[in-house]
């Protein structure tokens, strides 16, 4: 386990990552070419090569936190469901239970 500290302040690994995404000098840094990377880029797939170029533009910080906030609402959602779910067993119950106690009161 690693410690991270900004400012003498300990804070989080992703607030880190955080402060330079989008900054150009995250992973696949643009701001120091170095040996070879020319050639990667130009060899790159599509898809990476649009990582990189995300970066440099800055949006790759945004496209993240869609995705983790994409990720919240996904699990959200299935949570909602599970609730609708015991929500109608529950109801089935309830109705089951009453019709039991009118019976029980003759």
């Amino acid at each position: 386990q690693s410690n991270y500290f900004f400012n003498g302040q300990k804070c989080r690994r992703r607030d880190i990552a955080d402060l330079f995404m989008g900054t150009g000098l995250g992973p696949r840094s643009y701001a120091i070419i170095g040996q070879g990377m020319i050639s990667r880029l130009i060899e790159a797939r599509p898809d990476d090569l649009r990582a990189t170029l995300e970066e440099a533009a800055g949006i790759s910080k945004y496209k993240e936190r869609r995705r983790e906030t994409e990720n919240r609402m996904r699990r959200t959602q299935e949570n909602l469901e599970r609730l609708d779910d015991i929500r109608e067993e529950l109801d089935k119950q309830l109705e089951r239970l009453k019709r039991q106690a009118e019976a029980a009161k003759r």
